[in-house]
């Protein structure tokens, strides 16, 4: 299978928020490294870091526009997109659109490093001003804040 083939299926996966489907593409020793910079490896701790983040961003997608492979190495450009839900509400002034870039490093038919680009500032402020809204309202839960 071609390096763009393995990355489609895992950005498939991905757009089902189907956890498993995803860990199914990914290399025993796979490494994600979000828009932050932050590193997450294992697979256990991969799958919950990817269920936390689509039960906060339960319609989150990635549009590819552009894709393209070197060697082991695949670059995808389009857009990241959700609605931030920590409460299951599809409020659609809590969704954000955002371009972004992911660079994939395959391991034979496994994507080995998974690593974002994005600016993450219009999701951080939809973030703040729930938190924000919610303070106000006298709920002190925690609601996906690092």
């Amino acid at each position: 299978m071609e390096a763009i083939e393995v990355v489609r299926h895992f950005v498939e996966a991905m757009n089902r928020r189907d956890v498993e489907a995803m860990a199914g593409w990914m290399s025993p020793d796979h490494v994600l490294i979000d828009g932050e910079g932050d590193l997450v490896a294992g697979g256990e701790r991969l799958r919950a870091a990817w269920k936390a983040y689509f039960s906060l961003f339960p319609d989150y997608a990635i549009t590819i526009e552009e894709i393209f492979a070197a060697g082991d190495s695949v670059a995808v450009f389009g857009t990241a997109e959700g609605t931030y839900a920590p409460d299951g509400r599809m409020d659609p002034t809590n969704h954000w659109t955002i371009p972004a870039a992911w660079l994939a490093v395959l391991k034979g038919e496994s994507i080995a490093s998974w690593q974002v680009y994005a600016g993450t500032e219009p999701i951080r402020r939809i973030m703040a001003r729930y938190r924000e809204e919610r303070s106000r309202a006298g709920e002190d839960e925690d609601l996906g804040s690092n």
